[in-house]
């Protein structure tokens, strides 16, 4: 996917939102320092960080445009084999444990993106979150973006805790019918780190994805999870996959090209996470000097769930899932297909199309690969190879 541009248009309805310009950045730094730590574990876990009001705005200009881009990745995933499939429809959309809105935002901007032809006519979203606080904070950056989105937004928040009161709950939200969009963003850690054992926390996240495909998705519709790029975080997505395709009605779109037990927990050192490149905005580029926190790209890892099986692809396709290992004499990638990860190499010797195209991979590329050759444990893609990028659905952003 391109560089993401963060729009000028966003950027000035956040900082208006969160109060205008900060008068102590020193200040702000240390609230989002706070905040990262929670987020990281090196502090205890208070799920109710959203009642500060000081902590809330170091989020809505810190944390909010961090992770309101990451959505693009599954969208885009999702819409690949049927690019028309938003066209002219009322697209529902629910966010379980939504925040600030970060994902509606998002997908309010991806699709204000797209071609006219391929927009929706309406979004319908509703949010879900224990905060009263960050709901308003949402209803507030929805309404701003609305008027500068060439597509109707309605919008519904609904406070409630997402473990403990799902039942009461979801019957209400989908009072209007099932959703189009399950979206969970950075909701599973959350629900991991409330909890003093992991694996109890494990099955609580698995229980509310898998309530929320019986009770609110609608059979053409998908699951979004996103989750933090750390290793746990990523593992822990990882082993949550495996469990709701084996217990649950869901199948895996993207980016998984298989069902087999994800390979990325054969080792304990592995985890497969999509990144980003973006141009952030200005106050993340200021506290990221501030603090040490780097955000020059978006690591993130997530999963495309829906109630439909996919059709297959063809046997030569893969995903790339690391970043281009560029070595003496040789660059390498990672890719997963078939339930396995394999290590390709090509000599930097080689010429032509498929050196060209092997010398711009990124991580999180689908690739259609010919030709390669096992050479010991490894595999080479050799001068007769062929490589070639699957093509996906690309929405250009430019600054507003």
């Amino acid at each position: 996917m391109e560089l993401y541009h963060f729009p000028a248009d966003l950027e000035r309805i956040i900082e208006d939102v969160a109060g205008g310009p900060p008068n102590d950045t020193r200040r702000l730094a240390e609230s989002v320092i706070e905040l990262s730590d929670l987020f990281v574990g090196r502090a205890p876990w208070r799920g109710g960080y959203a009642r500060s009001a000081e902590l809330r705005r170091a989020y809505l200009r810190y944390y909010l445009p961090v992770n309101l881009p990451k959505i693009r990745v599954p969208l885009a995933e999702w819409l690949r084999r049927d690019p028309g499939r938003l066209a002219g429809a009322r697209l529902r959309c629910l966010d379980l444990g939504s925040g600030p809105g970060s994902a509606l935002l998002g997908l309010a901007d991806f699709v204000r993106g797209l071609p006219v032809e391929e927009r929706p006519r309406r979004l319908e979203m509703v949010a879900l979150d224990q905060s009263f606080e960050s709901l308003k904070d949402a209803e507030r950056l929805l309404r701003r973006l609305a008027d500068r989105t060439p597509v109707a937004i309605d919008f519904q928040p609904l406070r409630l805790d997402l473990v403990s009161e799902r039942s009461d709950l979801f019957p209400l939200a989908s009072a209007a019918g099932r959703f189009d969009l399950v979206i969970a963003a950075n909701v599973i850690c959350e629900i991991v780190r409330e909890s003093a054992d992991s694996d109890d926390g494990l099955d609580r996240a698995a229980a509310v994805v898998s309530a929320a495909a019986e009770a609110l998705l609608s059979p053409q519709g998908a699951i979004l999870v996103i989750e933090p790029g750390l290793r746990e975080t990523a593992r822990n997505l990882h082993r949550l996959r495996d469990r709701w395709l084996a217990s649950t009605r869901l199948h895996v779109q993207a980016p998984c090209l298989h069902e087999a037990p994800c390979p990325a927990l054969a080792t304990d050192r592995d985890w497969c996470i999509a990144d980003l490149a973006w141009e952030p905005p200005a106050m993340v580029s200021t506290i990221d000097r501030r603090t040490g926190l780097r955000k020059g790209s978006l690591k993130f890892a997530y999963l495309v769930l829906t109630l439909e099986s996919p059709p297959p692809l063809p046997s030569t396709t893969w995903r790339v899932v690391s970043d281009l290992l560029d070595l003496k004499g040789e660059r390498r990638v990672y890719l997963c297909a078939e339930g396995r990860w394999i290590v390709l190499g090509q000599l930097k010797r080689d010429e032509g199309a498929a050196a060209e195209t092997f010398r711009s991979l990124r991580r999180g590329d689908l690739v259609e690969i010919g030709g390669i050759e096992p050479k010991g444990p490894l595999f080479r893609l050799p001068p007769s190879g062929t490589i070639r990028r699957v093509d996906r659905t690309v929405t250009r952003r430019r600054r507003v």
